[in-house]
């Protein structure tokens, strides 16, 4: 629990918040009385920071399919940098030579393929 006077806010994480919301536990007596000593002080939850993997579900399979379906003339590349320098080199390579890759796959044309 952590009480921010400049911005006039009690923070709590979301642990913290789910424990003081149990009346009698050591947690929601200690928020009852820090809200008792500072009654214009808002309760908020302190949101957990997220980390976005740029590489989620970006496997050595899809891009090599990506490549063989819009740039056949650059797997070579990819190839040649995959075994040279590894995963995380191919990787950084592949978002810079196709940033209009998003790795959704579109469902409704894959079904419309295989028929």
């Amino acid at each position: 629990m952590k009480i921010e006077f400049v911005s006039k806010r009690i923070v709590l994480t979301a642990k913290e918040m789910k424990l003081a919301s149990r009346p009698n536990t050591r947690e929601y007596e200690q928020l009852i009385r820090i809200m008792r000593d500072l009654p214009e002080f808002m309760v908020t939850v302190k949101q957990p920071h997220v980390i976005y993997n740029a590489n989620r579900g970006l496997s050595y399979a899809s891009m090599e399919q990506y490549i063989a379906q819009h740039a056949p003339e650059r797997m070579e590349a990819f190839l040649s940098v995959r075994s040279q320098f590894g995963y995380p080199a191919a990787s950084k390579w592949f978002r810079g030579e196709f940033a209009e890759y998003s790795g959704v796959v579109d469902f409704c044309s894959t079904l419309n393929e295989a028929a």
